[in-house]
């Protein structure tokens, strides 16, 4: 009963008809997203970008202090990159997703492109800052692996 309701909220936050649910529409996947700039949580008022690999379409979304993960829902499949910029410095203060551990080294390899499949669930950790960002709209041209 508890998932059908949550699907229920889903569905009417997304504002999807059951009906479109009969005639192959797929759910979006589901991102939780955790930016960790260095003490286990955000400080700071960040900015998270979802950005599509392939296309550059770019999302984002206002991250508060010391927040819980970031629910988002991604309409499409496709290999996508996450990464973050506090507010008080855009260009000096970034982090991306590299696969890093917590409190580990940089695997050094650029950003970590996740393929994401829609209905699927994904956990996302944003703790890098060594790593170069892409151009938000743009196709990304910069380092990145899967």
């Amino acid at each position: 009963m508890r998932a059908a309701k949550w699907l229920s909220i889903a569905v009417l936050s997304l504002g999807i008809s059951q009906a479109q649910f009969a005639h192959g529409y797929s759910a979006p996947a589901t991102a939780y997203i955790t930016l960790d700039t260095g003490a286990g949580d955000s400080a700071f008022q960040s900015v998270i970008y979802v950005q599509n690999v392939a296309t550059g379409e770019t999302a984002s979304y206002p991250f508060p202090p010391h927040a819980p993960p970031l629910l988002v829902y991604i309409p499409e499949s496709g290999v996508y990159v996450f990464y973050a910029r506090l507010i008080e410095a855009m260009d000096d203060y970034y982090f991306g997703s590299t696969g890093r551990l917590p409190q580990g080294p940089s695997p050094g390899k650029g950003l970590l492109a996740v393929k994401v499949d829609t209905g699927k669930e994904y956990r996302i950790l944003i703790n890098d800052r060594s790593v170069e960002l892409p151009e938000k709209g743009k196709p990304v041209s910069v380092s990145w692996y899967q």
